[in-house]
């Protein structure tokens, strides 16, 4: 139960809500709803809810009511589980399902595929729905992968600390803990990425239990995750602690802490990531309420100036990314002119109203949609 940046800032700006969520409910039972998903060949989206949760209340309004979110869920059978019914309860109780808001997807026989387990915003959940649908890095593919990747290989291991993540979030506790036990006996010191990403997930889940769940973060001892960072030698897996320290003091509302977390993880980042990663860091400050100090605003300059200078730089193909950002835009302007738009905010955060007002003009050159123009319009 990690919380990821992708879920929590979506590498974006969040966009403005529908009015009303025009979302098909599935109207009968959870046993015709995953049988309605066998006939359609698709998955069963179950949304666990319950009525007094922040949470779910901005996840039903900002996520859920997004247009993108509407459409692309459609592919699914979305069947809904409120906690306080009888049959709510019989569903949380089944699936063992403790984080709100949670989507689980069940495919045709019954089999549980797939979970979205907690809050996240439309960019990032809509990502999600896109992964889930083509099969990718689902409990099936993930059990396909690792019989055949090599023994001992580092694809071995990675697979399987997916897969031990996957079973977590799908409700089997005991089972998701033999799992990364399994993994934490092959690096007891934490030497490996994996091995420190393991051990944070084992601190998460015990200061997560001790503290009553996800929802009661605010009361979480965190401490013993400072106490890991320090311990860990391996570069990547101090960036993995840094940054989920950071995401959790951002969702305990304490910017001034995930600023401090976010700096120290962002001399750690690898280099395929720091693309991306700059850019959803950088906008995601910005966009909470709140002052931020001149040494956080010229964190979120420095932040947006290498992201942009990163993503001109896979324009030229020059530059080793994550995963093939370029391709997630028909056009690689369009793509520039994003990171240009983010960078175009930063120098007005900093107060440079003439270089957010050049930066801006840069960003409507490449991507001239009415959508863009408005977004910038107060700059140029």
């Amino acid at each position: 139960m990690l919380i990821t940046t992708a879920l929590l800032a979506s590498f974006a700006l969040p966009s403005a809500p529908i009015e009303e969520p025009t979302l098909t409910w599935h109207q009968g039972t959870i046993e015709t709803a995953i049988g309605e998903a066998d006939e359609r060949e698709t998955l069963a989206a179950v949304y666990f809810w319950r009525n007094g949760s922040e949470y779910c209340t901005d996840f039903y309004q900002n996520t859920l009511g997004d247009g993108r979110v509407v459409e692309a869920i459609d592919d699914f059978v979305l069947f809904s589980a409120q906690h306080g019914t009888d049959a709510g309860n019989a569903l949380f109780e089944k699936y063992n399902v403790k984080s709100l808001p949670t989507v689980l997807f069940i495919d045709g026989s019954g089999k549980l595929e797939d979970a979205v387990a907690g809050f996240a915003y439309a960019d990032g959940f809509v990502a999600e729905l896109d992964r889930i649908g083509r099969g990718e890095l689902t409990m099936s593919d993930l059990e396909r992968k690792i019989a055949a990747s090599e023994k001992g290989s580092d694809e071995k291991l990675e697979l399987r600390y997916k897969h031990a993540v996957k079973i977590g979030d799908l409700g089997d506790k005991d089972g998701g803990e033999a799992a990364f036990a399994a993994i934490s006996d092959s690096d007891k010191r934490g030497k490996t990425v994996i091995g420190c990403k393991v051990k944070l997930q084992l601190a998460m889940t015990e200061i997560s239990e001790a503290a009553g769940g996800e929802e009661k973060i605010a009361e979480w001892d965190i401490r013993p995750i400072y106490t890991l960072v320090k311990k860990v030698k391996n570069a990547e897996g101090k960036f993995e602690i840094w940054d989920q320290i950071a995401n959790i003091e951002a969702l305990r509302e304490d910017m001034g802490l995930a600023c401090k977390a976010w700096m120290n993880a962002s001399e750690l980042v690898p280099e395929e990531r720091a693309m991306k990663w700059s850019r959803g860091i950088a906008n995601y400050i910005m966009h909470v309420e709140g002052d931020r100090t001149s040494q956080e605003k010229k964190f979120v300059l420095s932040l947006a100036t290498r992201a942009s200078q990163l993503a001109s730089l896979v324009e030229a193909e020059e530059c080793k990314c994550e995963d093939d950002y370029k391709c997630e835009h028909e056009d690689s302007a369009m793509m520039q002119a994003d990171f240009l738009a983010t960078l175009a905010r930063a120098y007005k955060l900093n107060g440079d109203a003439k270089m957010a007002s050049l930066t801006a003009k840069q960003s409507v050159e490449l991507n001239g949609s009415d959508e863009n123009h408005e977004h910038l319009s107060e700059l140029l």
